[in-house]
């Protein structure tokens, strides 16, 4: 998702730095990124990453996957404070609407969410990501879940087969307690990327299937974590 629903790509970005620094700030990226460890240890190897940051990195997938981390670890404060800095140097930098509108579902800001949701239709120029951002929103606050619902089935008309739509309606019908639903909707989007982790979890908590959480945390043993913060408990 994002690692959540339309995160962006947290690419190796280019360095300048050569011999061990280039070698350091290397592995505190790939530590930064890698769903195989803990919150935690993610934010600490971000946090080296960002104070690295003067040696050539891309400043803006670094700031963002701080922001990322710290939403991970429940740290929403530091969170919109980093992903609002880098709006404001990057205002029309849809990815960055994106992470913040669910930092601030889950932090229970859904009228900021909801803004950012409108600032990324003003930025973009597909409906179909509208619709699928705001259903995720919703899903996350657990707010206006019919409308949801409704955003999620607009969103499929454009991409019938996406996992990201799928694992957006899933969550929605998770929160509106049609169990059925998500589990159903977590299988459509495990035929279109068979190891996502999200699609297993949530699906296995629908389903009450320790089978599913377990092959989801093979895949990503803190993805009970992610979740939570989604408010799948």
């Amino acid at each position: 998702m994002y690692k959540s629903i339309l995160a962006l790509a947290l690419c190796a970005a280019p360095f300048l730095a050569t011999g061990a620094q280039a070698e350091r700030l290397q592995l505190s990226e790939a530590r930064c990124v890698n769903v195989r460890m803990s919150p935690q240890d993610r934010l600490v190897a971000c946090q080296s990453y960002a104070n690295d940051g003067t040696v050539g990195t891309d400043k803006r997938n670094t700031q963002y996957a701080l922001a990322h981390a710290y939403r991970l670890t429940g740290d929403y404060a530091n969170a919109e404070k980093t992903i609002t800095t880098l709006i404001a140097g990057q205002p029309q930098w849809v990815n960055g609407y994106l992470e913040r509108s669910t930092i601030y579902a889950e932090d229970g800001k859904y009228d900021l969410a909801m803004a950012d949701v409108a600032t990324i239709a003003s930025l973009n120029g597909e409906p179909a990501l509208v619709s699928m951002q705001r259903c995720w929103v919703r899903g996350v606050a657990a707010k206006e879940l019919d409308a949801g619902l409704a955003d999620c089935n607009d969103a499929l008309k454009a991409y019938p087969t996406s996992a990201s739509v799928f694992l957006a309606r899933a969550l929605v019908n998770y929160k509106r307690g049609d169990n059925a639903a998500a589990a159903a909707d977590a299988t459509a989007a495990l035929a279109d990327k068979p190891k996502l982790a999200g699609a297993l979890y949530l699906r296995g908590r629908a389903k009450g299937s320790s089978d599913d959480i377990a092959s989801a945390k093979d895949y990503e043993p803190y993805i009970g974590d992610e979740f939570a913060g989604y408010g799948v408990k």
